[in-house]
């Protein structure tokens, strides 16, 4: 399972639970949780490819 899908599932999973738990009045609570949790899991993304980037080059600086 990929960092993406791994992120994504565990914010469904928070976000089901928040609501469950709480109700529909913590919708817009939970709205501006998402978007933190959208910029988090951008920038988590970005950074894995950077990641994969540097050792890449790694590889290619070796051969």
């Amino acid at each position: 399972m990929s960092l993406k899908s791994r992120l994504i599932t565990l914010f469904v999973i928070a976000f089901g639970a928040c609501i469950i738990l709480n109700g529909p009045q913590i919708l817009v609570y939970l709205i501006a949780q998402a978007a933190i949790s959208g910029t988090f899991i951008t920038m988590c993304l970005k950074k894995e490819r950077e990641i994969i980037a540097k050792q890449n080059q790694a590889d290619v600086a070796t051969e």
